[in-house]
């Protein structure tokens, strides 16, 4: 048997159909199931109990589904009938391999699964920001090219067996990179933008959220993004890439037109008003997202960042979608705002925003009588 095919079998694949569904999650303690996660692009994953996610819990059986996304495999293979072919080739024998030897798009890493453990030290270095060989599949280069790899929490486990890196979170019944693009950590900035509401007075402060409407899912989002190859925990950079995503996502839908030194001019000029009104020097949360992408060996991580207005015209431009989303606007936050429909992990930025304000001495004399939502209460 070849390597490729005895990592498969490590991972469980070949007892993939012992694997039992849960139908309705919300109605077990023993397997709760975000709701992204049973509506989202994936397969069924491997049901994992809350008391087995750890990985220094023994999970006896644990046969994750093995998931790669072909995105992540198809730079140039655009047409369906293109696609189909590829993967009629990845699903022969030697198919992983196939796979691996194919450009992946500049986003995502090649296929770990599979390499020697030579070429695993040369093109990965987990727990680390680090210059690696620029990897042959992405085209022909012999430049190298810095690649984070840090993590918000700090050091994860490395697999001892695949060299891959173990999500922090635990198990999620899921193996390969699914959606993510990267290996370990895929670092993200989120901007929470507020405002003050017009309902606000002496004694009560009402906020008003800046939000998107997602286009994949049409659930309402913080305006945040993925960063490139380098991004990852540096503060400065983290906080820039939050403005930069927010003028992409919130509000570039106002000035389409223009060239594109035009675009980066106004864009510059958003970036030096955002900062202005930076309401935190450190960011109000930096986690591991509970994101329906997650894998056990890929995993999205946010730092949040909050810039505050008196007011929507205190901005200086209008919100309107651009980018990825299909719309944008401005959400009261009032006791009837429900924290829960907005999308993934981003309803605990929002808590911890109130938690942030609440907490602090020096920002709650800013929002004298801050009215908090009904559904963050309990929360707090």
């Amino acid at each position: 048997m070849n390597r490729v095919l005895q990592i498969v079998e490590y991972f469980g694949s070949g007892r993939m159909s012992k694997m039992e569904k849960v139908e309705d999650p919300e109605k077990s303690n023993e397997f709760p199931v975000p709701t992204l996660l049973r509506n989202s692009r994936y397969l069924a994953r491997y049901p994992v109990p809350v008391d087995k996610k750890p990985w220094d819990v023994d999970y006896p059986g644990y046969a994750p589904i093995l998931f790669s996304d072909t995105s992540l495999y198809t730079k140039t293979r655009e047409s369906p009938s293109a696609k189909e072919a590829f993967m009629a080739l990845v699903r022969n024998e030697n198919g992983y391999e196939s796979r691996m030897c194919y450009y992946p798009p500049i986003w995502a890493d090649p296929e770990i699964l599979g390499m020697s453990p030579e070429d695993r030290n040369r093109f990965f270095k987990f727990n680390a920001k680090s210059l690696v060989a620029y990897h042959p599949f992405h085209g022909p280069s012999d430049k190298e090219v810095e690649i984070n790899r840090i993590s918000y929490l700090g050091e994860y486990k490395i697999d001892p067996i695949t060299g891959v890196p173990l999500n922090p979170s635990g198990r999620t019944g899921m193996v390969g990179r699914g959606l993510l693009g990267k290996y370990g950590p895929n670092h993200a900035a989120d901007p929470v933008v507020t405002c003050l509401s017009e309902s606000s007075g002496d004694s009560a402060t009402v906020l008003k959220l800046a939000l998107i409407c997602r286009q994949d899912t049409k659930q309402y989002a913080l305006p945040g993004s993925a960063l490139g190859r380098n991004g990852g925990p540096r503060e400065n950079e983290l906080s820039s890439t939050a403005i930069r995503e927010f003028c992409e996502e919130a509000i570039e839908g106002n000035n389409a037109s223009g060239s594109s030194e035009e675009k980066k001019q106004r864009r510059a000029e958003m970036v030096k008003r955002f900062v202005q009104h930076k309401k935190m020097d450190q960011p109000i949360i930096s986690k591991v997202v509970d994101d329906p992408r997650n894998t056990d060996n890929a995993w999205m991580e946010t730092q949040a960042f909050w810039f505050h207005f008196l007011s929507e015209s205190d901005l200086g431009r209008k919100l309107e979608a651009g980018d990825d989303a299909v719309g944008a606007q401005w959400v009261t936050l009032n006791e009837d705002f429900d924290v829960k429909v907005l999308y993934a992990d981003h309803s605990s930025i929002v808590i911890q925003l109130f938690k942030a304000i609440l907490n602090d001495p020096d920002t709650s004399k800013d929002f004298p009588g801050l009215v908090v939502p009904s559904s963050i209460k309990s929360k707090l």
